[in-house]
C-alpha cells in the first residue's frame, strides 16, 4: 500500500511541478487528473486517502509552488 499511496504523490507533485517544457498545474486541475484515472492508473483505496488529505496535500503544494521573496 505505501508504493500504492507514493505513486499518489508523486502524481501530484509531478503535475504541480514546472518542468522546462511546461508550467506546473494547479492543485485543482491534479485533483481532478487523480480522480479521473483512479481505478484505472492509481488504486482507488490510494486516491481515497488523498481525499480525505485533501487540506493538507493542498497546503503542501500550495507551500511547495509559493515563490520566494527577493532579498
Amino acid at each position: 500500500m505505501r508504493a500504492r499511496l507514493f505513486a499518489v504523490i508523486d502524481t501530484l507533485d509531478a503535475i504541480t511541478s514546472d518542468r522546462p517544457y511546461r508550467k506546473g498545474a494547479s492543485f485543482d486541475v491534479a485533483r481532478a487528473e487523480l480522480l479521473r484515472v483512479s481505478g484505472t492508473q492509481l488504486d482507488p483505496t490510494a486516491i481515497g486517502v488523498f481525499v480525505a488529505e485533501e487540506a493538507t496535500l493542498r497546503e503542501m503544494v500550495d507551500l511547495k509552488c509559493a515563490v520566494a521573496p527577493e532579498s
